[in-house]
């Protein structure tokens, strides 16, 4: 929720609003909750908004996967100088205004927008995002791929690591990539993971297990990790897929050029702030564990 109140003098007396709550979604029965710390701006031709941050839960009892996200809401001014906030003070899933933001330039990348990346261009996509610091050479634009070089830590390790996301924009997804990648030793590994912490993620893996080249599902939920499907494969060159809805991430494998076959699947709610005690939201993400550095492209 968020209050205001005002002072011609920092240091007070400061007057409460009269209508105080300016914005809440609190007892509304509203799809977005936990609506708070409220930012007012002034566009170029004097029109007012507010942005905020709240969630999307997928269902009841209420758990969120997304973290708490941006959301843009419009302001009016009352005759006594105090705000209006979004739709009578409350922030609904759309919103029609009379007015259009017109404060920053249009950005090439637009959040929800479906993105295609052949990694083709000078620098990465801004959809793209590290976690800790990057490591040393360890992402690199070669020609039209993307080349990870990895290091011998795993995903549930709190280390920095070979890694580059996607945040998960949606309830409804499908996030592919292909990858050429060769294990020269056991349990080195490469795959796509939806990542909420180091003790919360589930994963598709082209890894080598027991000296036999695979791809394996697996999920790590607090201190419980299994493999829960493997399939044996012999090519160099593949394709690995996550689904999502409000329930489920399903995981799905192709050789190159193959026809895709679903391995695996996974339950949403155990990737949420409420079970991994993260904010921040899950991220879909590619990752190669080597025991020594070696490239994939």
């Amino acid at each position: 929720m968020c209050v205001i109140a005002r002072s011609k003098n920092l240091l007070g007396p400061y007057e409460p609003c009269p209508h105080n709550l300016i914005l809440t979604n609190i007892g509304k029965n509203l799809p977005i909750k936990a609506i708070g710390h409220v930012d007012f701006l002034e566009d170029q031709t004097g029109k007012w908004w507010a942005v905020a941050l709240g969630n999307r839960p997928l269902g009841y009892p209420f758990r969120h996967n997304m973290g708490r996200e941006t959301m843009l809401v419009s302001v009016q001014w009352d005759e006594n100088g105090w705000p209006t906030v979004g739709e009578k003070g409350t922030v609904l899933p759309t919103m029609e205004t009379e007015s259009t933001l017109t404060l920053f330039q249009p950005s090439k990348y637009i959040p929800g927008m479906n993105v295609s990346d052949h990694f083709n261009g000078d620098v990465l996509h801004p959809s793209w995002n590290y976690i800790y610091m990057p490591l040393d050479d360890c992402i690199s634009l070669i020609g039209k791929s993307l080349q990870l070089r990895g290091n011998a830590v795993k995903l549930s390790e709190d280390k920095p690591k070979a890694w580059l996301g996607r945040r998960q924009e949606h309830f409804f997804f499908s996030a592919e990539a292909e990858f050429y990648f060769s294990p020269t030793q056991n349990e080195e590994e490469v795959g796509l993971s939806i990542y909420m912490n180091p003790g919360h993620h589930y994963e598709i893996v082209m890894t080598r297990l027991n000296d036999e080249n695979c791809v394996i599902v697996r999920r790590r939920i607090g201190s419980l990790s299994a493999v829960e499907a493997k399939i044996p494969i012999d090519t160099e060159r593949f394709l690995l897929r996550i689904d999502g809805d409000q329930e489920w991430y399903r995981f799905f494998y192709a050789p190159y050029e193959g026809k895709m076959k679903q391995i695996g699947m996974g339950e949403a709610a155990y990737l949420t702030t409420e079970v991994g005690g993260c904010f921040t939201g899950t991220i879909l993400r590619y990752f190669p564990v080597v025991m020594e550095k070696i490239a994939l492209t």
